[in-house]
């Protein structure tokens, strides 16, 4: 494995899915890694959680807390995606309001809209560790509706820096972006290049990073503030990668 991480003061266990789980001590936070077995060789996976975490021993020990008389946030889908406002995006409780928008067989769809500047995200979550009524709910995607991220492609392995282009952003929208590491912290060293939008909603935009945040996941967000005068709606999008 090119990526295979050092294994000294490393935990190491065997996820419920039958992948291997590598834990290290990156900085003052633990950093998780997930292999499956491939075609005789350790393949690095991404957990597709983008939020209350980000790996797959992180949701298993969450999930693990889950007892008759523990009830945690994550066990509604709602207001799961409530705290991903308030953590991530950086909203005020008293600005927003969150509804069911879809019930599926295996996912909830939580509409979130912020009033003044108005701001539509949409957000799925699925019960990715145990789909039993005490099974935890994690977000798998979040944005505002249109926003197409072309590159770098969701759950891909990327390296400093990150080049973004997508589509679906207003002309003239004013963008930020942000890399988080699995805290929902700014990853240290960040360095957010130009953001440029065009008549026909394709952005393109970048994102440096420094080597110590390298080989761990990351959340990339695209956040557009919206505008009140003259009126222009904000929007929203997540992805994670693999920092290299």
């Amino acid at each position: 494995i090119a990526s295979w991480p050092k294994l000294v003061n490393s935990s190491v266990s065997i996820s419920k899915a039958g992948t291997l789980l590598i834990g290290d001590l990156e900085g003052s936070h633990q950093v998780y890694h997930e292999y499956s077995w491939q075609q005789k060789a350790f393949v690095e996976t991404v957990f597709p959680a983008l939020y209350p975490v980000l790996s797959r021993a992180e949701a298993e020990q969450l999930q693990g807390q889950v007892s008759k008389q523990d009830t945690l946030p994550w066990h509604d889908p709602r207001g799961t995606a409530e705290r991903l406002a308030l953590q991530v995006f950086g909203w005020s409780r008293a600005d927003f309001e969150a509804n069911i928008q879809a019930e599926n067989t295996d996912s909830i769809e939580v509409t979130l809209l912020h009033r003044n500047p108005t701001i539509t995200v949409i957000v799925t979550l699925q019960q990715l560790i145990s789909s039993n009524p005490d099974g935890l709910w994690f977000v798998t995607s979040a944005q505002t509706p249109g926003i197409v991220l072309n590159q770098p492609a969701a759950a891909s392995s990327v390296h400093a820096p990150i080049s973004l282009q997508g589509s679906g952003i207003q002309a003239n929208s004013k963008l930020s972006l942000r890399l988080l590491d699995s805290s929902f912290q700014v990853i240290r060293g960040t360095t957010p290049g130009s953001v440029s939008t065009d008549r026909s909603k394709r952005f393109r935009g970048s994102l440096s990073y420094g080597s110590e945040a390298a080989s761990q996941a990351g959340v990339i967000v695209i956040q557009g503030a919206g505008k009140k005068k003259p009126y222009q709606a904000g929007e929203i999008m997540l992805s994670k990668v693999l920092l290299g």
